[in-house]
């Protein structure tokens, strides 16, 4: 029994040691795995009889022929047949991938589902694909089918990932003006100039780089001594500003994102903070002017020389109703000012 056992484990181990290695894959999506295994079960119920005893080969040189007369639905059809005959083959996902991205849809809704299953069948066909030459070209041609569907960051990673695989000029192209246009970069600034500490604050396509990451070698500061830099998500803001005053930027090439992308080249901005905008406001909720104790409403303005006030009281008839109302002891809008004038007060003094 002993001797029987010992057998058995040395013949697995042969068995084990023969087999190829699989590969783990660098590219992962765990959604487009499970839809790969959702749309094979579909096709191979949409297959029929379409392969009429003819080969996975030649229905693949058929479907070659059918793409070359545009006639792409006919090949996605037959490409079908053969995933149902050979699934494990890339060639035929890629087939298929290509000949649904390239049929002309009837409406909406099947422009659609023809994308979501040629961005499905182009994974599937990296999943299957045991060479690097073979997986570059499913990344590629799942990048293709992102960017027509304007998917912009999984395009650049798909690029991105089939040119470590196998470098192709035409593909590096592609990718490289994709990056410029598309990739992490800045899209726009404003600067806070109402706050009473004012802020210039720089906004990108994608998340900057997270931990502890020191971004103070990327932004070079004209004018701002103690300038302060803070990222959150997106945003990269520069604090310790002065209103009336000019500022030169500069966020330089190399600023790090957490999309495996920095910025390619520096961005120079000339910033004025501007002085803050005219206001004036009341403190806390004050609404009653008591008859002891406090004497007043305290005003707060912001660069405003006067002001205009209008005071009412409240008799005594409207005084509960007010008092019972949602709008007592909350900031005094314009229409529920209208309404106290019109309806609830009687002006005592106006003035500025």
């Amino acid at each position: 029994m002993l001797k029987s056992l010992l057998r058995a484990a040395l013949v697995a181990a042969a068995l084990a040691s023969a087999l190829p290695a699989l590969a783990q894959k660098s590219f992962v999506r765990d959604d487009l795995a499970s839809e790969g295994v959702r749309l094979e079960e579909k096709l191979k119920g949409e297959a029929g009889g379409t392969a009429a005893g003819r080969p996975a080969a030649q229905l693949r040189r058929e479907a070659e022929t059918l793409m070359g007369r545009s006639n792409h639905r006919g090949a996605a059809s037959l490409y079908t047949a053969a995933i149902t005959l050979e699934p494990r083959n890339p060639a035929n996902w890629v087939g298929f991938a290509k000949a649904t991205k390239a049929i002309t849809p009837k409406d909406w809704s099947e422009r659609y589902e023809l994308q979501e299953r040629a961005t499905t069948a182009a994974y599937v066909a990296y999943q299957r694909a045991t060479t690097r030459p073979e997986e570059a070209q499913a990344l590629a041609l799942l990048g293709d089918i992102y960017a027509m569907r304007e998917i912009w960051r999984p395009a650049l990673n798909a690029y991105a990932e089939s040119l470590k695989l196998a470098e192709d000029a035409p593909l590096r192209k592609i990718y490289e003006d994709l990056r410029e246009k598309r990739g992490f970069r800045i899209t726009n600034y404003k600067v806070d100039s109402d706050a009473a500490s004012p802020r210039a604050c720089f906004n990108f396509s994608e998340p900057l780089a997270q931990g502890r990451v020191d971004f103070t070698p990327y932004v070079a500061v004209s004018g701002a001594a103690n300038a302060a830099i803070t990222t959150e998500n997106a945003q990269l803001c520069v604090d310790g500003l002065r209103h009336g005053e000019r500022y030169a930027f500069v966020l330089r090439q190399g600023l790090p994102s957490s999309v495996g992308e920095s910025l390619l080249k520096s961005a120079d901005y000339e910033v004025y903070v501007r002085d803050r905008s005219p206001q004036v406001r009341f403190t806390g909720r004050n609404y009653v002017l008591p008859r002891t104790g406090q004497e007043g409403i305290p005003v707060v303005s912001v660069n405003t020389p006067s002001v205009e006030v209008s005071i009412y009281r409240i008799g005594d008839r409207n005084l509960l109703p007010t008092v019972r109302s949602e709008e007592f002891l909350a900031q005094i809008g314009r229409n529920a000012a209208e309404k106290i004038a019109d309806e609830k007060g009687l002006k005592i003094w106006s003035g500025t």
